[in-house]
């Protein structure tokens, strides 16, 4: 475990100790629930943390197939259009980033 245990006080990395009072030292199978609740809870709440929009530099454009991080060399200056619409839909689908 990387989280010392608040029930029997064993380092990280230990196993947890059966805490039945006799002192002999035996290994629980399984850490005590103090132990794992923190780390059960950082991982609920890490999934449940939406994740950050793409952006349009992120994706290749499909008008000029410039490379991702590579501008745009439209008419106006700007994005074109397809490539706003391509960072939209990776971030509806919730693609990840390569």
């Amino acid at each position: 475990m990387k989280r010392n245990c608040p029930r029997c006080h064993a380092g990280k990395g230990a196993d947890c100790a059966i805490g039945d009072g006799t002192g002999t030292g035996e290994v629980r199978a399984v850490p005590h629930d103090e132990r794992l609740l923190p780390i059960v809870e950082e991982r609920k709440n890490k999934a449940q943390q939406t994740p950050r929009p793409w952006r349009v530099y992120e994706v290749t454009c499909p008008d000029r197939g410039k490379a991702p991080g590579a501008r745009c060399a439209s008419p106006s200056g700007g994005v074109h259009r397809s490539r706003v619409d391509l960072a939209r839909e990776n971030t509806r689908k919730g693609l990840p980033r390569s």
